[in-house]
């Protein structure tokens, strides 16, 4: 009970305490054992009727006025026709013990609290990891009565717990343990958000947000993937060296190609003027060659040429 029903109903009670002390009582003469005592008797009169009515009402009022705070709902069950009736913030009405009215908190939570919620389990390639989760959920107040039907009173982050360790353990299952540790973070995180939410929703439970923060490795898992790492670095030099060299290779095909382009370009303009080939040759000669017999059978004056 609420401390302002507390506080009506002991009002109440003072103001019939009052009329019934004012004008239902009354001071009697009595004989005991020969001596003449004054007593004071309970009657019932109309002052009291009246004046008890106030506190009376006030006690009444007390016991069937409910204040549902903000961020809280309220789950009215009528005991009579076992109907339920879910009422948000504000004050409610009820006939004690006929309705049976039940309060909770619909406020954003965490689960848990402080630290983060640890799940461990085998991979697909059988090595053990683990999930560090935080949920972010509240008891939604649009399903409240269902809520109020399959978990009651009791604790949710209990619900939350079993059913987390179920759903995280089979996501591990279900992915590699090098996936889990490098690209497949987003995407686990996002599953297991889904698949909670489908889960949960069937106990009135509303999942606002799921937050993967850190994913944990075994001793032999870093290992591993230290041999992984080591052997793409090997993998990467190597392939940067073939590229080199690929490369290297078709600038050498490149540069041949050019001279042998030139080389024909010359071969085709000399054929048309051989001429040409006389004045290279005589330019080459040293200063002091004054005569040349070539093997045309001719005598050249290198002098003339120039």
């Amino acid at each position: 009970m609420d401390p302002l029903n507390i506080l009506i109903i002991l009002i109440g009670i003072a103001i019939i305490a009052y009329a019934i002390n004012r004008f239902g009582t009354q001071d009697v003469l009595i004989e005991k054992d020969g001596d003449i005592l004054t007593a004071r008797r309970l009657r019932v009169s109309r002052e009291v009727i009246i004046y008890s009515i106030p506190g009376i009402l006030l006690v009444l009022l007390g016991l069937m006025v409910r204040v549902i705070p903000e961020g809280k709902g309220a789950v009215l069950h009528n005991r009579i026709t076992n109907s339920y009736h879910v009422r948000g913030p504000g004050i409610v009405l009820s006939i004690p013990y006929l309705v049976e009215i039940t309060t909770y908190d619909t406020r954003v939570k965490t689960f848990p609290q402080k630290k983060s919620f640890s799940v461990w389990a085998p991979s697909s390639d059988g090595v053990s990891m683990g999930l560090n989760t935080r949920l972010i959920y509240r008891i939604d107040p649009g399903n409240l009565i269902t809520y109020h039907r399959m978990v009651g009173r009791k604790d949710p982050q209990e619900l939350i717990k079993s059913v987390m360790q179920g759903i995280l353990k089979s996501i591990i299952s279900s992915y590699s343990s090098e996936s889990l540790y490098t690209s497949a973070r987003e995407e686990v995180q996002e599953k297991a958000r889904s698949a909670l939410e489908k889960k949960l929703s069937r106990y009135g439970i509303s999942v606002e947000d799921l937050v993967l923060e850190e994913v944990k490795v075994s001793p032999e898992f870093s290992r591993n993937m230290e041999q992984i790492t080591l052997s793409r670095q090997d993998a990467e030099r190597i392939k940067y060296e073939l590229e080199k060299k690929k490369a290297e290779k078709e600038i050498k095909e490149l540069e041949a190609s050019i001279i042998a382009e030139e080389i024909r370009t010359i071969g085709k303009e000399l054929k048309n003027y051989p001429e040409y080939i006389r004045y290279l040759y005589i330019q080459k000669l040293p200063e002091n060659v004054k005569v040349i017999i070539s093997d045309e059978k001719s005598i050249i004056n290198p002098d003339k040429v120039k």
